[in-house]
């Protein structure tokens, strides 16, 4: 049984969607196919959730698991960032990721994360400003793909990873995980490869949720 799940009593406490006596989506779709005589705390494993309700149901329940994972998922949003470093041409963003990463793991004070926080918001601001003068000029489409990959990166890969992090929210972090698969799909020019990066980022949850351990990825 994997360590990291979640119940109906613990969705229901969370206010989801298609609660509603006729509503066939979101909770009531997931209770039909489990059955109307499912547990209220029997567990739920994410990968259940994801097969039944897809992507984004899945990534909502996160908020829907017990306290004690928090910091283990906050590894596994960080890991979005971590996607899409590479795209990155500025050093505060990528130094934004290393000093959240070492304050999840509590060898740095949280208010040196504030100030790399403030420091890739100034880049993410400088990266749009770019774009914009891109577009005005009418470069390749690769400049502009990258230019727009980068602008998301640096919004949805570190800022609202960070502030996940920060005010312990996990709506920031499914916004993350949205937008660097979307980044890495459009600075590859293949808008579809983001259905793949989903693919891949559930996979690695499923993990984070067997061993209720931070997953590492081999080049990290």
């Amino acid at each position: 049984m994997d360590k990291i799940f979640t119940t109906l009593k613990q969705l229901r406490s969370n206010h989801p969607c298609g609660i509603k006596r006729r509503d066939d989506y979101g909770y009531n779709k997931l209770l039909k196919t489990l059955g109307r005589n499912y547990g209220d705390h029997t567990p739920i494993t994410l990968r259940e959730v994801y097969t039944i309700n897809g992507y984004e149901d899945t990534l909502w329940a996160l908020r829907a698991v017990s306290d004690r994972w928090n910091g283990v998922l906050r590894h596994f949003f960080l890991d979005a960032a971590d996607d899409v470093k590479h795209l990155m041409r500025d050093r505060r963003s990528v130094n934004a990721i290393n000093t959240a990463r070492r304050v999840v793991d509590g060898e740095v004070s949280p208010l040196i994360l504030t100030q790399a926080w403030r420091s890739a918001r100034d880049a993410a601001w400088e990266t749009s400003k770019d774009f914009q003068v891109w577009g005005e000029n009418k470069l390749t489409a690769m400049a502009i793909s990258r230019g727009v990959a980068m602008d998301a990166v640096a919004t949805c890969g570190q800022i609202r990873v960070l502030r996940t992090i920060e005010k312990d929210d996990v709506e920031p972090g499914r916004s993350a995980l949205s937008g660097s698969a979307d980044a890495l799909a459009f600075a590859a020019d293949n808008l579809l490869l983001k259905y793949e990066i989903r693919e891949a980022q559930m996979a690695r949850l499923f993990k984070y949720c067997e061993t209720g351990e931070r997953v590492i990825t081999l080049g990290r």
